[in-house]
């Protein structure tokens, strides 16, 4: 069963970061062990999201935008941790798909827009003006091209016809990958959420990381190669 949030926000101690193009995914967790926060935020929602949490370590898998996003975290007195990948259990199937089809609705979303912008720009050309909106438009499409019969002529009226076809297929095919998103949610709330299992091997990595570092200044100077190593451990962590 998918782990619930058991404690106290106030008790945050590690958050683990998924950092998506689009969204980021947040698993926090107290000293215990305990899930204390589990939430998706929009990319520019970052600092207004983490101004309201307790200053802790924050885990991410090193990617291409997890140094800018340590940077902001670390000016905002967090204590960021980038975790190497071969430290992060891999994307299971379902968030691959979900991933994929979120991709898929936004390009959706963006072809349906621009046929509306086409189909207003059209009717503007034949002095045809409708207020802003898509339900204002769409409600009255059907009425202008009716009473709108001798301002427009045959061939204009046949593309924006067409146009309106497209509109309503891309309508329908955005309401069923919006389906498919949520039974995909659904399903993933009953599985043993991949984000814990990131934020928990983030801490693991971060404590073998602490051992390592700590063992290796321990060891004779003499070792250069092993002292070069640790050096290069303990520069990572402070970064």
């Amino acid at each position: 069963m998918c782990a619930k949030k058991t404690g106290s926000i106030e008790d945050l101690a590690v958050v683990g970061v998924d950092i998506g193009k689009d969204t980021f995914h947040l698993v926090g967790f107290d000293r215990s062990g305990q899930v204390v926060l589990r939430k998706q935020i929009k990319r520019l929602a970052l600092d207004a999201t983490f101004e309201k949490l307790p200053r802790c370590v924050v885990g991410m898998e090193a990617c291409l935008s997890a140094h800018f996003v340590s940077r902001r975290l670390r000016d905002m007195g967090f204590d960021p941790r980038i975790i190497p990948a071969i430290y992060v259990k891999p994307f299971n199937k379902g968030q691959l798909n979900l991933q994929a089809l979120h991709r898929v609705r936004a390009r959706l979303v963006s072809r349906r827009t621009a046929t509306i912008n086409q189909i207003r720009a059209f009717l503007i050309e034949q002095g045809i003006a409708v207020r802003s909106g898509l339900r204002a438009l769409r409600n009255s499409f059907e009425a202008i091209l009716e009473q709108r019969r001798d301002e427009i002529s045959a061939r204009m009226r046949s593309i924006l016809i067409g146009l309106y076809g497209d509109w309503l297929w891309l309508d329908d095919r955005i309401a069923a990958v919006s389906t498919e998103i949520e039974e995909i949610s659904r399903t993933e709330e009953n599985e043993p959420p991949r984000l814990a299992r990131r934020a928990k091997l983030s801490k693991d990595a971060l404590s073998w990381t602490a051992r390592r570092t700590r063992r290796a200044h321990t060891r004779p100077s003499s070792a250069n190669g092993r002292c070069r190593w640790s050096s290069t451990i303990s520069t990572a962590m402070r970064a």
